[in-house]
C-alpha cells in the first residue's frame, strides 16, 4: 500500500509546517467500522461529494482521524488544506475497503 500523507501547514498557508503519515501498520475494526459508518449512505463518486461529507461529518470525522494521525494536534487540524484532506478520505475509504474484502467470507 502506498503511503498517505497530510501536509500541516504555518499560520499563514504559505509553507508547509511538517508533514505526517498515515499509521496504517494497525487499524482496529472498531477504527475502520467508525470510518465506514462515517460515510455509509454517501455518494463518493467524486471529490465535491467526498468533500461534502467530509464537511457535513467532520466532528465524527476527526475522531477517527485522530487515530489514523495521531501526530496531528487538534490545533493543527485548522491548518490543514482542505482538497488534501479530501485526497487523504478518500485513500483511506479505499483502504478500508480493501481492508474488509480480504476478511474471508467462508467457514472453516
Amino acid at each position: 500500500m502506498q503511503k498517505i500523507t497530510l501536509s500541516v501547514y504555518n499560520s499563514d498557508f504559505t509553507a508547509v509546517e511538517k508533514t505526517v503519515e498515515a499509521k496504517m501498520t494497525i487499524i482496529p475494526f472498531a477504527t475502520i467500522r467508525k470510518f465506514m459508518a462515517i460515510f455509509k449512505n454517501k455518494d463518493m463518486s467524486d471529490g465535491l461529494k467526498i468533500a461534502n461529507a467530509v464537511i457535513s461529518s467532520w466532528e465524527s470525522l476527526v475522531v477517527v482521524l485522530d487515530r489514523i494521525f495521531s501526530d496531528v494536534s487538534e490545533e493543527e487540524w485548522e491548518r490543514v488544506d482542505t482538497a488534501e484532506l479530501v485526497r487523504c478520505v478518500a485513500a483511506l475509504i479505499r483502504y478500508a475497503t480493501s481492508r474488509i474484502l480480504i476478511i474471508p467470507t467462508e467457514k472453516n
